[in-house]
């Protein structure tokens, strides 16, 4: 199975992005800050909340998305918040993905796919794009062959270990993809 360049976690985000460019140039009024706390995290891990929001390329997406509203019919508040739940559940699935592949490598036992968290207030569309992604991811796992994860979900242009921090908050120091890189 094969996942497409435009179906990696990134490329998703990515898209978000740039539909929210079509409402650049004007803002509004000044969108409610997000938090660990926001209602739209609730499901997920709220120190994976607080990494993200400190992420200056997390934070650089989730500026854009709070601009005028654009042709999607959603507000930029709404843009904004599908972007930053689909964020953190990005980072939670990549770290979870990478644990996962290694502990493979090392017992040759393939593990248990991670699972996309629960949240109590999916956002739309990012809640459905990650849904489908897991479906991917699933048919990765199942392939037997770890490379798959690796080469399709975890290393690469527009994965999600390209700029997610190896070690949570240091986004000066290695990514996921270095890590697997070096894993092997």
């Amino acid at each position: 199975m094969r996942i497409a360049a435009t179906a990696r976690p990134l490329a998703v985000l990515g898209l978000l992005a740039l539909i929210a460019a079509a409402g650049c140039g004007t803002q509004a009024t000044a969108l409610p800050t997000l938090d660990e706390d926001s209602a739209i995290f609730v499901g997920v891990e709220p120190s994976i909340v607080t990494e993200v929001l400190a992420h200056p390329q997390a934070q650089a997406m989730l500026d854009e998305e709070g601009t005028a509203d654009d042709d999607s019919g959603s507000s930029g508040e709404e843009r904004r918040d599908s972007l930053a739940q689909g964020i953190a559940i990005n980072f939670v699935m990549c770290r979870a993905t990478a644990e996962a592949y290694k502990s493979w490598l090392s017992s040759g036992v393939r593990p248990a796919t991670p699972r996309v968290p629960t949240v109590a207030e999916p956002q739309e569309p990012s809640y459905s794009d990650w849904l489908d992604l897991q479906d991917r991811l699933d048919g990765l796992f199942m392939s037997g062959d770890p490379a798959q994860v690796r080469d399709r979900f975890l290393t690469g242009a527009g994965s999600c270990g390209e700029w997610i921090p190896a070690v949570p908050g240091d986004v000066s120091g290695p990514t996921i993809e270095d890590e697997i890189e070096d894993f092997g």
